[in-house]
């Protein structure tokens, strides 16, 4: 081969390796370009993700918050939280009322006395949860069955008083066989025992019932 031809040999060998080379280096910057933008939208993503968690926080707290403020304001009201039955305190009151009204009308009025059963077994077994289900069940169930100015207010934990006016012993026991009859029906077959007392004539409150809550001693010892 010549010295020409040799030369121009070499040349062409340099010349491909140098577009070779910078094909290569190209090829390095495009991988670290895919490299960066892939890390980009992992930060991004990582950002997106941050924000969503802590938008959920808000909304967690906001939650919380309003719960607070409906507890709040349904116990300014005298009502109970869990259930949506009356406090205590304003339930005694109505129930009140409604004997002074009945002492002028002299209509009949009957208070009941109910004890849930196995509140206790339900909160350590299912948990918390399923026992407060359960307590809304059952008020639920009792509201379901008397008219809307009948009284039904939380007299303890798993305790409920309610009392119906114009109605007689019998007509009350009648209604709350059918509460019975309706929670069995229901998952866990929720039960409950139930005193009744028929108001006499100038019987005080608090004897009223008593005299309920000894029915229902006596009905829960019997089932």
């Amino acid at each position: 081969m010549s010295a020409l031809a040799r030369d121009i040999s070499e040349l062409a060998r340099s010349e491909t390796a140098r577009i070779r080379d910078e094909a290569a280096t190209a090829r390095d910057r495009l991988a670290d370009e895919r490299d960066a933008s892939a890390e980009a939208r992992d930060a991004k993503q990582r950002e997106a993700a941050a924000r969503d968690r802590e938008h959920a926080a808000q909304d967690r707290r906001q939650a919380a918050a309003d719960r607070e403020a409906a507890a709040r304001e349904l116990a300014a009201e005298g009502v109970d939280y869990l259930t949506g039955a009356l406090r205590r305190h304003v339930g005694l009151v109505a129930i009140q009322r409604e004997m002074d009204r009945t002492d002028r009308t002299g209509e009949t009025l009957v208070v009941t006395f109910i004890d849930v059963a196995g509140l206790k077994q339900v909160n350590d077994t299912a948990g918390h949860d399923a026992g407060d289900d359960l307590l809304r069940l059952v008020v639920a169930t009792i509201e379901a069955h008397l008219r809307a100015y009948d009284i039904v207010m939380r007299f303890g934990g798993d305790e409920f008083v309610c009392s119906l006016t114009g109605v007689d012993s019998a007509g009350a026991r009648e209604r709350f066989a059918m509460i019975a009859d309706q929670l069995a029906q229901a998952p866990g077959s929720p039960a409950f025992s139930v005193g009744l007392a028929e108001r006499t004539a100038g019987e005080r409150l608090t004897d009223l019932i008593g005299r309920a809550d000894a029915a229902m001693i006596a009905a829960r010892s019997g089932r």
